[in-house]
């Protein structure tokens, strides 16, 4: 029988922004979720799976976040992002009126 409880993927190079966002959204929210360090380990990941949503920070080492979901969209067109970033410098309305977010 296959699971309805929505699924989460949290993608964040820090694991303590990751962890306690899973936890909380798991707890509080009564989400599945499942966390990735990186854009690839997520597309990996996603080549074989779906999700509901995807829950992505913007400025990580190698694959961007932006660059994360340009690629999720080609394997998966209709999906479902947040994004965000602990930096002030990222323009996160004009990013996400670009990505169609």
């Amino acid at each position: 029988m296959e699971n309805k409880t929505p699924l989460i993927i949290i993608i964040d190079d820090e694991i303590h922004v990751r962890e306690s966002l899973s936890q909380f959204l798991r707890e509080f929210g009564s989400y599945r979720t499942i966390t990735f360090e990186d854009g690839n380990e997520a597309l990996d990941w996603l080549k074989h799976h779906c999700c509901d949503l995807c829950i992505v920070d913007i400025k990580m080492p190698g694959l961007t976040g932006i660059e994360t979901i340009l690629e999720v969209r080609k394997m998966h067109p209709g999906q479902k992002f947040i994004i965000f970033t602990g930096s002030r410098f990222q323009n996160i309305p004009d990013m996400s009126k670009k990505l169609g977010i």
